[in-house]
C-alpha cells in the first residue's frame, strides 16, 4: 500500500511546530494512504518530535508504526499508542494508556520546568543567604523580601511581606530603633513595589499635596517561588 491520495487544501506551517503527532485507523498493517502524501510533501518532518498513536480493531498497529517511522526517515518516535476500537470499546485501561501517552508528550518540558525551578530556587536561597543577618520584620506572611533603610537609625532592615489587602498591609515597628511606620505595597506587576512612610501619614502616593515626597518606593528584593 503505497498510495499517495491527492489531499483536500490546507495551510500549516509546519516550521510554527516543534512537534507533530500523527494519528490514524490501521488499514492491513498499514497506516492510511494520506498520511504517505503528507509527509512526502513535508520533507521537514524528519527534524522534528514525533509521536503516533494507532486505531485497531484487530492487529497490525505495530508494524503499521515501523513503517509510518520509517517513512518520515526517523529512527525512534518520541512516545506511541495504540487504541483498540476507541469508539466503542474505551475503558479504564485504554484511558490509563491515553494518559501515559499524554505524560510522556510533557515529560521533556516538565524536565525543563523542574530544572527552571531548581535554578531560581537556587538564586532565591543566595539573595536569602545574603541578607540572614540583616535585622527583620514580617507583616503578616513572608512572600516577598524587600530592603530597607530606617530613617531613624539607619540600619537596613528585612522586610518580609504578604500582598496586602487592597494593597495596605499595616503598622511595623523597626526591629532596631523600633521607629513606627506603615507600609503598601504595589501588586499590580511582577516585581511588586513597596511603599513606606512614618506612621501616620499617607503612604498610598509617593507626593504629598504640595509635592513633597512623604514615602519611599522600595524595589522588590526577592520573591517566595510557589511549589514546582
Amino acid at each position: 500500500m503505497a498510495e499517495t491520495p491527492e489531499l483536500e487544501p490546507y495551510a500549516i506551517n509546519i516550521d510554527d511546530y516543534e512537534r507533530i503527532v500523527f494519528g490514524f485507523p490501521v488499514w492491513a498493517s498499514n497506516f492510511a494512504p494520506p498520511l504517505r502524501t503528507f509527509i512526502k510533501n513535508t520533507p521537514v518532518l524528519a527534524t522534528k518530535k514525533i509521536a503516533a498513536f494507532a486505531c485497531q480493531s484487530g492487529a497490525g498497529a505495530e508494524k503499521a508504526l515501523e513503517k509510518l517511522k520509517e517513512c518520515i526517515g526517523i529512527k525512534e518516535f518520541e512516545a506511541t499508542l495504540v487504541l483498540i476500537d476507541p469508539l466503542t470499546n474505551y475503558d479504564y485501561k485504554q484511558g490509563d494508556m491515553l494518559v501515559a501517552f499524554i505524560k510522556k508528550l510533557n515529560e521533556e518540558k516538565e524536565q525543563q520546568k523542574s530544572a527552571e525551578y531548581e535554578t531560581k530556587k537556587s538564586e532565591l536561597e543566595k539573595i536569602k543567604e545574603s541578607v540572614k543577618d540583616r535585622p527583620s520584620v514580617t507583616i503578616n506572611q513572608e512572600h516577598y523580601g524587600y530592603l530597607y533603610k530606617c530613617k531613624e537609625c539607619n540600619n537596613e532592615i528585612l522586610i518580609k511581606t504578604n500582598e496586602g489587602r487592597y494593597g495596605n498591609l499595616g503598622p511595623f515597628n523597626c526591629p532596631v530603633c523600633n521607629a513606627h511606620y506603615y507600609a503598601t505595597i504595589d501588586d499590580g506587576g511582577p516585581n511588586p513595589f513597596l511603599y513606606v512612610a512614618k506612621y501616620g501619614e499617607q503612604p498610598a502616593s509617593l507626593l504629598d499635596s504640595e509635592g513633597q515626597k512623604r514615602s519611599e518606593k522600595i524595589p522588590l528584593l526577592y520573591q517566595e517561588l510557589s511549589p514546582s
